[in-house]
């Protein structure tokens, strides 16, 4: 291939290069990351709104990560404010500290036979009042009133 031919190539190949470098790597959503900067601008939607960050974020803060793009990460703060940070001032957090185990579940000893009553069964020592009513009021519920208004009050329309 002549020289002449292959300068119009130059250019497109530095480019392909300086975009092969820029990829980022792919962000697993839900990940933890932590702020890294002193302050950190929290946009609550999104980088480019008009009255600048909502608020600031500080070092130390840990986020969960929702979308990752080329400048700025979709987050979620422990808090559950959703916003935009910038990628630059993200790094993934250190893990978790280990839950606490908790105790091992007590199982009954099996090995013993159930036991079973075979007794009489007991019988109310309470004697109804003769003449009374049955059941007390606060025994049964008591119907609902009828919430559809009646008849008569309901509005008339002239068409």
């Amino acid at each position: 291939m002549p020289l002449p031919r292959a300068i119009p190539l130059v250019p497109l190949l530095a480019a392909l290069a300086l975009l092969s470098a820029c990829a980022t790597k792919p962000v697993r959503a839900g990940s933890r990351y932590v702020i890294t900067a002193p302050k950190s601008a929290f946009y609550k939607y999104g980088p480019a709104q008009s009255f600048g960050p909502d608020t600031t974020l500080t070092q130390g803060t840990i986020v969960t990560m929702l979308e990752s793009t080329w400048g700025y990460c979709h987050v979620m703060t422990e808090s559950g404010l959703g916003g935009y940070v910038a990628s630059d001032d993200l790094k993934p957090a250190p893990p978790a500290p280990p839950t606490p185990a908790t105790p091992k579940p007590v199982i009954a000893d099996t090995s013993r036979k159930p036991q079973y009553y075979s007794g009489r069964p007991k019988q109310s020592t309470i004697r109804p009042t003769p003449g009374g009513p049955l059941f007390d009021m606060n025994d049964v519920p008591m119907p609902l009133p009828d919430s559809s208004p009646s008849p008569a009050l309901k509005p008339k329309f002239r068409f």
